[in-house]
C-alpha cells in the first residue's frame, strides 16, 4: 500500500488526490522553469518578479471571491497538529 507523499500517513492516495497533486507539481515545475527563463534572458529579475506579484495578487483575489481560507485549504491548524508530543491529553 503506497502512502502520498504529503497526505494523511495510513491512508492510501486516491487517484483524485494523485492527479491534483500531479497536475500541482507540474504547475509549479512550468512556472519556475519560465520564470527561471524570463530573468536569464533578459538578465533580469524584475518581470520575473513583477509576474510572480501579478499572479499571487490573482490567486488572493479569486480565494477572496469564492470565500476560500488559503491557509485551512493548505494546513490543519486543529489543536495538537504538528505538534512532536501528538494532541493534547486530557487531565485525570
Amino acid at each position: 500500500m503506497l502512502e502520498p507523499h504529503l497526505g494523511v500517513p495510513g491512508e492510501e492516495a486516491s487517484r483524485p488526490a494523485a492527479v491534483s497533486m500531479a497536475a500541482r507539481s507540474l504547475w509549479y515545475f512550468t512556472l519556475a522553469v519560465s520564470l527561471a527563463v524570463i530573468t536569464w534572458r533578459p538578465g533580469g529579475l524584475e518581470v520575473a518578479v513583477v509576474l510572480d506579484a501579478l499572479l499571487n495578487t490573482a490567486t488572493f483575489l479569486l480565494a477572496t471571491a469564492v470565500h476560500t481560507d488559503l491557509g485551512s485549504a493548505v494546513v490543519d491548524r486543529s489543536a495538537g497538529v504538528g505538534s512532536p508530543r501528538g494532541p493534547p491529553r486530557e487531565p485525570g
